[in-house]
């Protein structure tokens, strides 16, 4: 075994670890400035999943969804406002949140 290419590549694996852990870090803080604005970091998260799948696969995905929803009676509930029974209309924007950001500056509301 050469003991110089095991430490290489180790290095460049720490390396590599590293800028993962980096890149991790600024994906979150991208999110929490979403959330910051008022978006659902959940459906966002989704949204963006389901935009880098394939059309067909995402197709299958969300029509599978749907009929498992159906079947568990996931939307059959009445909406509380009287209006029809079905989906639910998407929620009016959030507003932003006030705690502090976790890089320690305040939220801004613009």
């Amino acid at each position: 075994m050469e003991l110089g290419k095991l430490k290489g590549l180790v290095s460049r694996i720490e390396a590599k670890k590293s800028e993962l852990d980096d890149a991790r870090s600024d994906l979150g803080n991208v999110y929490q400035e979403a959330e910051d604005l008022g978006f659902n970091r959940r459906a966002l998260r989704e949204a963006v999943r389901l935009k880098g799948m394939e059309r067909e696969k995402r197709n299958d995905y969300l029509a599978s969804l749907a009929a498992y929803c159906d079947a568990l009676g996931v939307f059959a509930q009445k909406d509380l406002l009287g209006d029809a029974p079905g989906l639910p209309a998407p929620p009016a924007a959030r507003r932003p949140r006030s705690k502090p950001r976790k890089d320690g500056e305040a939220a801004t509301l613009q």
